[in-house]
């Protein structure tokens, strides 16, 4: 984690390489069709029928373009776990703009992050994760450590921030992050690994994200 005055930014574990050969270079888009066929089929059929010519097929490449970028299939499974991780990544700096209080830029934090997690698309990765079984463990934690332990870790920084300037009261800032992120999850998380549907994206994310910041700001305010 990296503190820049306000804005507190997180660092990415590595990443697995593509698999690279010399010869002809590598076209960046057909890398990316690779990637977005992928995701599309093992999100909606599972990783039962996903396979190599499957996603050839859907992305309009030849099995040997496929094979040239991601050896296995477990190879293109990892890829798209860590571009998963990169999306959420993106939903996790705290910056506020240009006369924005900290309440509001927690607020905005929040809605982003809220919006991202309780998405239709990432709550099929969720699902995914729990179907697969020949996922490295390694692979796991370094998602973990990517996404929650990243969010754990970002805000607790920013809170770390906001007390030592005198703008809150919040002693303990890892914990007050794990509540606060606890109750932005809510339980849409575990109703959907029971197949329930969770909140729906928009008005009702909105609202729910407004009660949060509410509740938390109030045993944070000095």
């Amino acid at each position: 984690m990296i503190n820049e005055g306000n804005r507190t930014l997180i660092k990415m574990d590595k990443k697995v390489p593509c698999k690279s050969r010399s010869g002809r270079p590598v076209d960046p888009s057909k890398e990316v069709a690779i990637l977005d066929a992928a995701t599309e089929l093992l999100f909606t059929q599972g990783p039962a029928k996903f396979s190599i010519e499957a996603v050839a097929r859907k992305a309009g490449v030849s099995k040997v373009t496929v094979y040239n970028r991601f050896n296995e299939k477990n190879t293109l499974i990892e890829a798209i776990i860590h571009r998963q991780c990169d999306s959420l990544l993106q939903h996790m700096v705290i910056e506020p703009e240009q006369g924005q209080t900290p309440r509001q830029a927690l607020h905005d934090f929040a809605l982003n992050l809220a919006h991202f997690v309780l998405s239709h698309e990432h709550l099929n990765f969720l699902r995914l994760l729990g179907s697969l079984h020949e996922v490295d463990r390694d692979l796991l934690h370094s998602m973990y450590n990517n996404s929650v332990q990243n969010a754990l870790d970002t805000l607790s920084g920013w809170l770390k921030i906001q007390q030592e300037a005198g703008r809150i009261e919040c002693t303990d800032t890892e914990h007050a992050a794990e509540l606060f992120l606890s109750m932005l999850a809510g339980l849409d998380i575990v109703r959907a690994l029971h197949q329930l549907p969770p909140r729906q994206p928009g008005e009702e994310i909105n609202r729910h994200v407004d009660a949060v910041v509410k509740q938390c700001w109030r045993l944070w305010q000095r």
